[in-house]
């Protein structure tokens, strides 16, 4: 399934959940913690800050022998700027399946602005 935060609530694309539905069909820690919803990742570390919200950790696990390139320390990093998506062969060359596959299922907030939590 597909999910996308809007307004701090997460929403399947398919339908409008109530929270009953939410708490059946995701892990208790997305409904209990707040994940940064991404607009630019300027303001968010890819390594400490909550920010995708399906992950039991909240942050992604790099792939054991990669290395990411000097300074990749934001989400910003990972967000092709000029086409505003995310950079997903960058992506899935430094992290896990899992962390890959959920950061490009996290969508990027469109309009001007920061991150928000």
């Amino acid at each position: 399934m597909r999910w996308t935060v809007f307004h701090r609530w997460i929403f399947n694309f398919n339908s409008q959940p109530s929270i009953p539905y939410l708490r059946r069909n995701l892990p208790s820690e997305a409904i209990r913690s707040p994940c940064w919803c991404i607009k630019n990742g300027g303001l968010v570390n890819i390594w400490c800050d909550p920010w995708i919200p399906c992950l039991p950790t909240f942050c992604p696990t790099i792939k054991p022998n990669a290395l990411l390139p000097w300074g990749t320390d934001y989400v910003k990093d990972l967000i092709d700027s000029d086409r505003g998506c995310w950079k997903e062969a960058d992506i899935r060359m430094f992290f896990d399946t899992p962390s890959a596959s959920f950061i490009l299922a996290t969508p990027l907030l469109r309009g001007p602005g920061e991150d928000l939590l």
